[in-house]
């Protein structure tokens, strides 16, 4: 248990006054309480214990690391007699010497809380100043006046990092690294902001705080003491879906939640949840048109050799998996389906949800089905709109036997089948589609074969 000394409990009491609401979140033995329910602080003892009441009439003894309740911070006067907090302020100005007990303090106390609706007040000593470097993407070498450092500071083309000019020690910097340049250095994430991810350790005034981000106001502050407009560009902000910007909110994504598509549709849906009901309903629109836009028997054709076999529905998940890949990859993959060898996979190359988190958000926003509201002028606008951008290659809409696939998708082939199952599949069952159907029947009188299937005639 974290021991609190005299200033940080009275900190704490004037954060948390009698009456301050709570909420369990946990079920441990010791505690006599339910997750999830609900009462009231009734004192801070002096070992910083929390006696608290709950609405069953039960009391609730824990200290605040012990990780059993939050506390629901609502509006707050700002307490009489607060310069008893200067010495914390005075803390913050030297973190190095006030030990690891002040930081473990002060953590302890943000787990608890929403810092978003900490008053102005409490967040001023739970935040101490930075005195910082901030790593921003630029295109143009630049010189800024940061007061808060009382130096200048030089953005260089395509750096990685921000120079000091003049002394700058460790101990009065924050370097947070951008995009590419921090994963090649192994860097934790940071924050996203304005679709800009930023990387690495927050080091404030010489103490690393690595289990926390900084906050938007901190952020604010800091783009404001840099100056840096690049930051906060149009083109790094999405606050409309279109053709393009469904991509780069794609990307944005994929920087975030990287080859986790579960993780990447999940972001998408609260992104949206964000942009309103329109843009989510754009999404869905254009989603779909690139769905459809890869419904095409070459890129089956490919879908059975990374998912070891595909159905119709699996066909659909592909679909979603590929789009998830970004726009290169997918426009590449409808040129040259076998460029897919080249594209990292664990072969779970299935998102079924990818395609339905537009739906999925505007349910959420309007309380209703996305189909009440579709418009069928609206979606073939879009998918006009998509198909100027989209090169198919030739052959593929041609659905393949396992020994034309052997020559349409060489690279495929090579990396995910063995010869001997490769000979096996063209030996026993070389016609994988159903020859019935008259949908496969009219592909293959009027589909053009690729030319590397013609020229190379079928492998056996």
């Amino acid at each position: 248990m974290i021991q609190f000394d005299k200033e940080w409990l009275a900190f704490m009491r004037d954060l948390f006054p009698k009456g301050t609401q709570i909420q369990c979140s946990s079920t441990e033995d010791h505690i006599p309480a339910l997750s999830g329910e609900t009462g009231t602080i009734e004192h801070i003892d002096d070992s910083g214990i929390f006696h608290c009441a709950l609405e069953d009439g039960r009391t609730l003894v824990a200290a605040i690391d012990e990780g059993c309740f939050r506390v629901d911070l609502r509006e707050q006067t700002e307490p009489a007699g607060k310069e008893r907090h200067q010495t914390l302020r005075e803390r913050n100005q030297n973190l190095p010497e006030c030990g690891e007990s002040h930081r473990l303090q002060r953590m302890a106390i943000l787990s608890v809380v929403n810092s978003e609706r900490l008053p102005e007040w409490a967040a001023g000593i739970l935040f101490p100043p930075l005195r910082s470097i901030l790593v921003l993407p630029g295109e143009e070498g630049k010189i800024v006046e940061a007061g808060a450092l009382g130096r200048s500071i030089r953005r260089q083309l395509h750096a990685d990092h921000l120079d000091c000019v003049g002394d700058c020690s460790e101990n009065e910097s924050i370097n947070i690294y951008c995009d590419q340049d921090a994963k090649t250095k192994c860097l934790p994430f940071n924050r996203c902001l304005h679709g800009m991810n930023y990387y690495g350790p927050i080091l404030i005034n010489g103490m690393h705080e690595e289990d926390r981000s900084l906050t938007d106001l901190e952020i604010a502050n800091l783009l404001q003491c840099l100056d840096a407009p690049s930051a906060s560009q149009e083109k790094s902000i999405v606050s409309e879906i279109n053709k393009d910007t469904f991509w780069t909110l794609i990307n944005q994504g994929r920087e975030q939640c990287g080859q986790d598509v579960h993780a990447l549709a999940q972001w998408l849906e609260d992104r949206l949840m964000e942009l309103g009901p329109e843009q989510a309903l754009n999404f869905d629109y254009i989603a779909h048109a690139y769905r459809a836009a890869a419904y095409k028997y070459g890129l089956w054709n490919t879908a059975s050799i990374l998912c070891d076999g595909c159905t119709d529905d699996g066909f659909t998940d592909f679909r979603g998996w590929l789009i998830a890949q970004g726009r290169d990859v997918y426009m590449a993959a409808l040129k040259d389906p076998d460029s897919l060898a080249d594209v990292p996979t664990d072969r779970d190359c299935y998102c079924e949800t990818l395609c339905y988190v537009g739906s999925y958000a505007y349910e959420e926003l309007t309380g209703r089905d996305i189909n009440q509201d579709f418009d069928s002028d609206i979606s073939r606008t879009l998918a006009e709109q998509i198909k100027p951008d989209i090169v198919y290659g030739e052959g593929i809409g041609y659905p393949y036997t396992w020994s034309e696939t052997a020559a349409y998708l060489p690279k495929l082939c090579a990396k995910y089948m063995e010869p001997k199952e490769l000979a096996w599949l063209i030996g026993q069952h070389n016609d994988t589609w159903n020859v019935t159907s008259l949908e496969i029947q009219e592909a293959r009188k009027t589909a053009q074969k690729s030319k590397k299937v013609q020229n190379r005639g079928e492998s056996r």
